[in-house]
C-alpha cells in the first residue's frame, strides 16, 4: 500500500506557482503574466492580448527565468518522490526474494 501511494504521489503533478515576494511589482522587469498558465487563464482572451502587446523584452525574459526556476522546483520534488518510490521498490524485491528463498527451503526440507 505504501508503494502505491509513493506511487501516485511521484506521478502526481504539483503545482509550483512562482512566489514574487521580494520582487517589486513596479520594478520595470516585473513578470507580466503572459506565459505562466495560471495567469493566462484568469484574464479574459481581450486582457490577455492587450497584455502581449504591451509586454517588454525585458519583463517576458524575467518570465521565462521565473518559469523554469518554477519548472526545477517542480522536478526537484518529483525527483525526490521517484528516490523514495525507488528505494521503497528495493526494498519489496528484498522482501520478495527471502519470501522466495524461505518458501523453496521449506518445500525441499519438507
Amino acid at each position: 500500500l505504501g508503494f502505491l501511494l509513493q506511487a501516485i504521489d511521484a506521478l502526481r503533478p504539483g503545482q509550483f506557482r512562482p512566489r514574487l515576494t521580494h520582487w517589486p511589482p513596479d520594478r520595470e522587469d516585473f513578470p507580466r503574466g503572459v506565459r505562466y498558465y495560471e495567469d493566462v487563464v484568469e484574464r479574459d482572451v481581450e486582457a490577455h492580448w492587450t497584455a502581449w502587446k504591451d509586454v517588454t523584452v525585458t519583463q517576458l525574459n524575467a518570465e521565462l527565468a521565473v518559469q523554469v526556476y518554477s519548472l526545477c522546483l517542480k522536478n526537484k520534488a518529483r525527483k525526490k518522490a521517484l528516490r523514495s518510490l525507488y528505494r521503497s521498490l528495493r526494498v519489496l524485491t528484498i522482501i520478495f526474494a527471502l519470501i522466495l528463498g524461505l518458501f523453496l527451503l521449506f518445500t525441499w526440507v519438507g
